[in-house]
């Protein structure tokens, strides 16, 4: 990387620009363009930025809706698994109490 910034500097110290700049000068003309090809390029410009504009707006609210269904769906996965957690739960404290009632009933019995 070195090798080509030492050719650079060389080159711009041996390159004297100032006689090419005059003939561009001489030979190239600034030329006005019309009208009409200003306001046709402006309406194409336009045209193309908005197709690329609402193509990517598009892309966006696919995107936007597939993690929104995702989500939705996480959660709702969620939800049902808590329910069911918690069914299970509830049953397994109903079978302890009756166990605990069979066992104090059948302690009572005994003596």
């Amino acid at each position: 990387m070195n090798a080509f910034r030492g050719y650079r500097a060389k080159l711009e110290r041996d390159t004297d620009f100032s006689d090419i700049e005059a003939d561009l000068r001489d030979f190239l003309k600034p030329v006005e363009p019309r009208p009409s090809f200003v306001s046709e390029s402006r309406i194409r410009l336009v045209r193309a930025s908005l197709q690329k504009r609402s193509h990517w707006m598009m892309i966006q609210l696919v995107l936007l809706v597939i993690a929104g269904l995702t989500s939705s769906l996480l959660i709702l996965v969620v939800g049902v698994r808590a329910v069911i957690t918690l069914i299970g739960m509830l049953g397994m404290i109903n079978l302890a109490r009756e166990q605990s009632s069979q066992k104090r009933s059948i302690s009572v019995r005994s003596p």
